[in-house]
């Protein structure tokens, strides 16, 4: 029997955890590992919670921690994960066919090529899914994916302009010449002459600082969305990609396959759109699809020391994602642990994990019931 899963808790990300965010992006290469720019994002988040600001300037930064099965040790912040408004747009891939009839031969040309579009308006992304190469395999990535969409049904019923949601799948790097600063080949080979040479990482920290706060041209759409028929969206001729760009084109990492394989399992689907800058591939849902997808079953909370231990008869012992459904983001827990099911619709769990989702013995509480596991991170 493999051990028991240590307890789970996501919630906001606050100035204290930055240090650990850093380390955490600086060794799986995911999300900002710049110190002053990962600060800049923590503080942005704490001010849209607290309703200051807007979701299209900057992300909601949360963060997960661990603590040991039996709830003696707490192991930190071992986890990150954003949602954010889409900031730029997307390469589209299309393609061309022309053919030719001259003295009886006919030629029929095919290539693809890649087009720049604007994206899907008014998106919400699923974005830096990130966890600590030391708690990997313990469903961390799965738990930061089940959150953020509790977390999104309750933000989602105040912001009904939002019609998309957009999980961004990451791309294969180039780890060899990561030293080098070329992370990856696609952009360096294809996109970066666009943007006046400028190395990834200050163009993708520019897409995310510089939104359009008022609805005008995003700072990605100013490179490349072209000003009308004499100017039209940039292109790339796929067949004229280096080899090692073609290669890596929508690749997906090793760690990420599973994820992906959840979000499609679940009803998100691949539309041909790619990342600006890294080539990702990007998974999307309507957002009814989505509703759809993001069921939850509301339990009464019930404190037991003895909760998810042998289960009798009339009881059944599994790991729940729960929340406490009278909240605001500023309070917002979600926790992994192993409860009891117990008849009525009562989830029984030890007074501790109680304690970490913010509520007592008789609350209401939400959890997340929806197919398959992530897995992988």
């Amino acid at each position: 029997m493999p051990p028991p899963l240590d307890i789970a808790l996501v919630r906001p990300a606050t100035l204290d955890d930055v240090e650990a965010l850093v380390a955490i992006s600086s060794q799986v290469g995911i999300g900002h590992s710049k110190p002053d720019i990962v600060r800049e994002d923590v503080a942005f988040s704490q001010s849209l919670i607290r309703g200051e600001s807007a979701w299209n300037q900057g992300p909601l930064y949360l963060c997960s921690e661990s603590y040991a099965a039996d709830m003696t040790q707490r192991h930190g912040v071992v986890g990150q994960c954003k949602l954010e408004m889409m900031a730029a747009g997307v390469w589209r891939k299309k393609e061309k066919y022309r053919r030719f009839l001259t003295g009886g031969t006919r030629i029929d040309g095919t290539f693809e090529y890649l087009e720049y579009d604007a994206g899907p308006k008014n998106a919400l992304e699923f974005a830096a899914n990130a966890v600590h190469t030391a708690h990997r395999g313990k469903g961390f990535g799965s738990l930061h994916i089940r959150a953020r969409m509790l977390l999104l049904r309750h933000i989602l019923k105040s912001m009904p302009h939002i019609q998309t949601i957009i999980s961004v799948t990451l791309t294969q790097e180039d780890t060899e010449k990561s030293k080098a600063g070329m992370h990856y080949p696609f952009y360096e080979q294809c996109v970066k002459p666009f943007f006046g040479n400028r190395d990834f990482d200050t163009i993708d920290t520019l897409r995310y600082q510089n939104r359009a706060r008022d609805g005008s041209v995003q700072f990605v759409d100013e490179f490349l969305q072209g000003l009308g028929e004499s100017d039209p969206p940039r292109t790339i001729p796929m067949h004229l990609m280096p080899p090692e760009s073609r290669k890596q084109f929508g690749s997906v990492r090793k760690d990420t396959n599973r994820t992906e394989d959840f979000f499609l399992r679940m009803g998100f689907e691949h539309k041909g759109r790619y990342d600006v800058l890294d080539s990702s591939r990007l998974l999307e849902a309507a957002r009814s699809r989505f509703e759809g997808i993001a069921e939850v079953d509301r339990y009464t909370a019930k404190s037991d020391r003895n909760a998810g231990q042998s289960p009798d008869a009339k009881s059944r012992v599994f790991t729940a994602s729960v929340t406490n459904p009278d909240w605001t983001i500023a309070d917002f827990r979600c926790v992994r642990a192993p409860v009891t099911e117990l008849p009525g619709k009562v989830l029984a769990m030890h007074p501790m994990v109680l304690g970490l989702v913010g509520a007592r013995n008789g609350d209401a509480l939400d959890v997340l019931a929806v197919g398959g596991e992530a897995g992988g991170t």
